[in-house]
């Protein structure tokens, strides 16, 4: 190793690569880098992104709209919107933190169809899963 260090080959190769380095390291600094065209394209991807989910906001808000409409409409038409504890029940939904307009459909829908729903399902779980035939 001693013989490697005082070699006059190996010292002038050793200063060229230092000597290198030096000057590689200061091109990079001086050299301007633009950072505005990556800077544009980050932009224009995110602007892009926001794009898309504004349009999937929209298309979501459209089918929730139909969705509720259907659902005001058989309200409507089954009358359960009438009485007079209308009033005490939007009361209840909106300290309950449910404001919107349709919650009250919804919840009268749901009302209507909870039953309907467990009764559909305990008939699958008793005669199609012959769950009632316990040993």
């Amino acid at each position: 190793m001693e013989h490697l260090l005082s070699s006059p080959d190996f010292l002038s190769t050793l200063s060229a690569f230092g000597a290198m380095a030096v000057i590689v390291l200061i091109w990079g600094a001086l050299v301007e880098s633009d950072p505005l065209a990556a800077r544009l394209k980050n932009v224009a991807e995110r602007r892009s992104e926001l794009r898309h989910q504004e349009r999937q906001k929209k298309l979501s808000r459209q089918a929730h709209v139909e969705r509720a409409s259907i659902i005001k409409q058989i309200v409507q038409a089954l009358r359960l919107a009438q009485g007079k504890k209308m009033d005490e029940l939007r009361l209840k939904l909106a300290r309950a933190g449910y404001r919107s307009r349709d919650t009250l459909f919804g919840y009268l829908f749901a009302k209507l169809v909870a039953p309907l729903g467990m009764a559909g399902l305990s008939f699958l779980f008793v005669f199609a899963l012959h769950a009632g035939h316990l040993k």
